[in-house]
């Protein structure tokens, strides 16, 4: 039970961007999930030699199931990045996390400077007020983020530092995120 890109029920494959890293991001997110090495076993080729078709299998264990799928091109790294494409789409949601989900145990105000950088949010800002004395200091901070799309999202948070209550806001914002899919309408959660 394989699933064949560059066949003829996928030929659309073959007009995708030239040079797609098919294989990069399978990797990165096997890495990401601790899932191990993904392998590419090279199972056939057939045509004249001007004008031969590869076959290659990929196969990684994700979530201690093994996926396979083999893809189908002109060239041995064609094929190889088909039959990434098709792994990619194989393994399920619940063992592929979101970035963001992938990412939270990450300082979540990195994260959030990545998804501005890749064009995920329009613009991150916070906000901090320190109430309390010199030795009994706590700060409560404000994190708004807006998406590409328009949504602004706002949570808010506190700590005894300043970088902990914008780390504690920016993950509470990245939850919300998660929990929306990055869209909808304003949205806006108060402790």
């Amino acid at each position: 039970m394989y699933d064949y890109a560059g066949s003829e029920e996928t030929e659309p494959m073959r007009g995708a961007p030239k040079n797609p890293n098919h294989k990069g991001k399978l990797q990165e997110q096997a890495d990401k999930q601790h899932w191990g090495k993904v392998l590419y076993d090279h199972v056939g080729k057939i045509g004249q030699p001007h004008a031969q078709e590869f076959t290659v299998e990929a196969t990684i264990v994700a979530d201690g199931i093994s996926y396979a799928a083999r893809g189908i091109g002109n060239s041995k790294k064609e094929a190889e990045q088909n039959s990434a494409l098709l792994l990619l789409q194989k393994v399920p949601i619940s063992a592929t996390k979101s970035t963001i989900e992938a990412s939270l145990p990450e300082n979540p105000i990195s994260i959030l400077n990545e998804m501005k950088q890749l064009g995920e949010l329009k613009s991150s800002e916070f906000s901090c007020e320190e109430a309390g004395s010199v030795y009994d200091r706590s700060f409560t901070c404000l994190c708004i983020v807006t998406t590409r799309h328009g949504c602004e999202l706002k949570d808010t948070a506190q700590g005894k530092t300043k970088q902990g209550a914008r780390r504690a806001a920016a993950s509470k914002v990245l939850d919300l995120l998660v929990k929306h899919g990055h869209g909808g309408e304003s949205m806006e959660t108060q402790e």
